[in-house]
């Protein structure tokens, strides 16, 4: 029973976040720990999206999402996994939440196959603002041979803003296995117009590990690239390892960097 509560739960805040063009949830706490969502089959899609607000005007305010230990799996040749949590996008806006994504999992399993993890992301013109992400041990994973693990957490693109926000990244982990397979974790990170400020990021012993023949590792933590800035923020990157296993594999991590 509990299982399908939370199966139902989460399926209202998809329909929310998905298809409302000018909707609004507000003082609200939604339950989405331990949610599942799987596809198997070659070149399937899994798609979870958790505490999203996408589409002009959307909003989620003074509300508290808890997504721990969400999963969200693919398994097939082709396939794609994605999960967002915490995301505001197309102007979209995540103001006064409080978001929880800890150990959260998205993995892809089979060759060509595409893992993204989005966790406190403002894109396309959305904004977070006055709140908190945590993403304490958040796992991205993809296995197959020229598989892409993707992260990010912590992140401002195309016009996108985090404003006094605080983001807990440590021990996040993106690991691609698999020959010509590719790992690229992103956190605290500012692109074409995106804006960081009056923002904490902990990188603390984030790890991304690519590993077979040809693999390629690159981790960036505190990056401004493309009129982007980031402005009155602290960014730790104690301890964090970027490493590449394997014959003619690249392993590349920037710490505080502009482009």
């Amino acid at each position: 029973m509990k299982s399908f509560v939370k199966s139902a739960l989460f399926a209202v805040v998809g329909l929310a976040s998905v298809s409302a063009m000018a909707g609004e949830i507000r003082d609200t706490r939604i339950d989405a720990s331990a949610a599942e969502n799987k596809a198997f089959a070659p070149n399937t899609t899994a798609l979870q999206s958790i505490g999203v607000a996408e589409g002009a005007n959307a909003r989620i305010h003074s509300s508290v999402i808890d997504a721990r230990s969400a999963v969200n799996h693919t398994h097939g040749n082709g396939t794609r996994a994605e999960q967002r949590i915490g995301v505001a996008e197309g102007n979209g806006h995540l103001h006064n939440v409080r978001v929880d994504a800890g150990r959260a999992r998205n993995e892809a399993v089979g060759g060509n196959s595409r893992a993204e993890q989005y966790v406190g992301v403002a894109r396309g013109n959305g904004e977070i603002v006055n709140s908190r992400v945590g993403a304490r041990d958040a796992q991205n994973f993809s296995n197959g041979t020229s598989s892409h693990a993707e992260q990010a957490i912590g992140f401002a693109g195309g016009n996108g803003k985090l404003n006094n926000v605080t983001i807990d990244a440590s021990q996040a982990r993106n690991t691609a296995n698999g020959t010509g397979s590719h790992a690229h974790q992103q956190v605290g990170v500012a692109l074409a117009n995106g804006q960081i400020r009056n923002t904490t990021i902990s990188a603390t012993n984030a790890r991304n590990t690519a590993t077979g023949a040809n693999s390629r590792a690159q981790q960036e933590i505190g990056k401004a690239e493309g009129s982007s800035r980031i402005e009155n923020s602290t960014i730790f990157a104690t301890s964090a390892t970027n490493e590449s296993v394997g014959s003619g594999s690249l392993a590349q991590q920037r710490i505080g960097v502009v482009r």
